[in-house]
């Protein structure tokens, strides 16, 4: 009884910091599935034929903006969840992690700094190219890490059995449409540095990226605030 009185009082001496780290996690969530919402709008309407350069260029910026938001805030808070659960033994959990979000990371900063550039008329098309490559990269690296994020997220909060498993459902849906999204968007970027078409494949791809983003910041975003809901 005693051990576990020592197990839940950090818990409760750290409810207000706790509550705070979940809501910055899923208020990143949710500017991922704005951002990934306008990249879309703007992939659009770059293929309807409206300045599909600017279009290209400006959605490279939001789409990278988008990882980057997300990735801080899903990492700060994963940080938190294992050194609570696991103390010094979380160490290679921490590791597996915090690689698949800092992968996110360096494709967000990648995507902006190639995004303005691109803006700025250099080498628009090949800078595109190479951050189509990069998200690509950051979802295949990011997929995985983020399930077991919302998992330990969802174990430690205690959440019906019936809301995990939907929530469960749907995170592995979105975690399997990120890999298969993020080989295709390598595969496309490539493709358009070779000069295959490559304005129309580069909107494709984030096209692509941005429905994936959307779907997965929408499902992580619903565990976080299903967890704030939880915790009242």
């Amino acid at each position: 009884m005693s051990t576990q009185q020592f197990v839940e009082e950090p818990r409760t001496g750290g409810t207000e910091r706790e509550k705070r780290s979940v809501e910055a996690a899923g208020a990143g969530a949710a500017t991922e599935a704005i951002g990934a919402a306008a990249a879309i709008v703007l992939a659009i309407i770059g293929l309807s034929g409206a300045l599909p350069m600017a279009m290209m260029a400006i959605a490279t910026i939001v789409l990278g903006a988008a990882l980057l938001l997300d990735a801080g805030a899903v990492a700060a808070r994963y940080r938190r969840l294992v050194g609570e659960s696991f103390g010094g033994e979380g160490r290679a959990v921490r590791a597996e992690v915090g690689g698949g979000m800092s992968a996110e990371s360096i494709a967000g900063v990648a995507g902006i700094v190639l995004g303005i550039l691109a803006l700025l008329g250099l080498y628009p098309v090949v800078l595109s190219s190479i951050a189509l490559i990069a998200f690509g990269a950051g979802l295949l690296f990011g997929s995985g890490a983020k399930g077991r994020f919302a998992s330990l997220s969802t174990e430690r909060h205690d959440l019906a059995a019936t809301t995990r498993r939907v929530l469960d459902e749907a995170l592995n849906f979105t975690a399997g449409g990120e890999v298969l999204v993020g080989i295709g968007a390598v595969v496309l970027g490539i493709l358009a540095l070779l000069g295959l078409q490559p304005v129309t494949l580069v909107l494709v791809g984030y096209l692509a990226v941005g429905v994936t983003m959307l779907f997965s910041g929408s499902a992580l975003g619903a565990r976080m605030f299903s967890i704030l809901r939880h915790s009242h």
